[in-house]
């Protein structure tokens, strides 16, 4: 058994012919010329079989023309995508000479060359919209009015109706809303257990404002007991015989409380009279408490860490 060393001609296999057999003469190869004397790279073979030289070539040529055609589709999309983004979409394919081209290229004298020309009534250019938004977003570049005044105007209306959704619900995408302004006042009365809250606010602008009402036995409020009011301004509750301070503010979703306003300036307690009922429990606060701290005037909570920032026009 003999090994092909680097550098040689890989062996014949076992099913390989003799050389100068008759089978060899059968298939056109002379005993003169046997796949050896072909050349190690077949260099000679176009000598002794010009015509299977012809038909390879004949496949490699196909071969290319098959890709040549899908490069020449590529190529012409890619032309259209630049005059797209150059903001020219009324181009038209000529397929004589394998290009686009602008109705106004070219001047006719008669209008019959017109009358072969494609027509166009409108065409919505979104090619240089999204191109432009796209590097925009990778350049945290805000596209400006005077280089595409349509593209502005359109992120404009965007950014006007996010922000309009997000004030009628009362949520920002983004920060906190800014607190909502102070109730204008509030009124307790109280009489055998029973303690009455009436809440003055005229600065309602919109829906969505919630209010809360706190009651402790301090005029600190370190401790308070919180009442949801909803968008109720009035409490009406039978707490017994409490003597107790009482505050009230405003809060939307998503936005901060309002500075809570008491009941007296400075706080006055307020005796509830009748019968005294059980102690009260110590209170649990409300909302989301920031890390876990109780606190007063704290509503729905705010999120940890989040903080209100100036609001930027587009």
């Amino acid at each position: 058994m003999r090994y092909a060393e680097p550098g040689m001609t890989a062996p014949a296999d076992g099913n390989a012919m003799a050389h100068g057999t008759a089978d060899m003469v059968g298939k056109g190869l002379t005993p003169e010329y046997g796949a050896a004397e072909l050349g190690a790279n077949f260099e000679l073979l176009e000598e002794e079989r010009p015509e299977l030289v012809n038909a390879l070539r004949e496949l490699v040529r196909q071969y290319r023309q098959e890709g040549v055609t899908a490069r020449r589709h590529e190529i012409r999309r890619i032309r259209q995508a630049r005059l797209f983004w150059q903001g020219l979409q009324y181009a038209w394919w000529n397929p004589n000479d394998m290009n686009w081209h602008l109705p106004f290229e070219q001047k006719f004298s008669d209008d019959r060359a017109l009358e072969e020309m494609p027509r166009y009534q409108f065409v919505t250019n979104f090619y240089q919209g999204f191109g432009l938004s796209f590097v925009a977003v990778l350049s945290q570049d805000v596209p400006s009015e005077d280089r595409d005044p349509y593209l502005y105007e359109t992120l404009v209306k965007i950014v006007s109706a996010v922000n309009a959704t997000s004030v009628n619900a009362g949520v920002d995408p983004a920060n906190p809303s800014p607190a909502p302004p102070a109730i204008a006042a509030l009124k307790v009365q109280a009489a055998n257990g029973w303690f009455d809250l009436a809440i003055t606010d005229p600065a309602v602008t919109r829906p969505g404002l919630f209010y809360f009402a706190e009651s402790d036995v301090t005029p600190a409020f370190s401790g308070p007991r919180v009442y949801f009011l909803g968008a109720s301004r009035n409490l009406y509750v039978q707490l017994g015989n409490k003597t107790l301070y009482w505050r009230a503010y405003s809060q939307y979703v998503g936005s901060l409380a309002s500075a809570p306003v008491t009941f007296g300036s400075p706080a006055t307690a307020v005796a509830g009279g009748g019968t005294s009922g059980p102690a009260p429990l110590p209170s649990s606060g409300s909302g989301a408490l920031p890390n876990g701290l109780l606190r007063g005037g704290n509503g729905f909570g705010v999120v940890p860490g989040a903080r209100v920032v100036k609001q930027t026009v587009l």
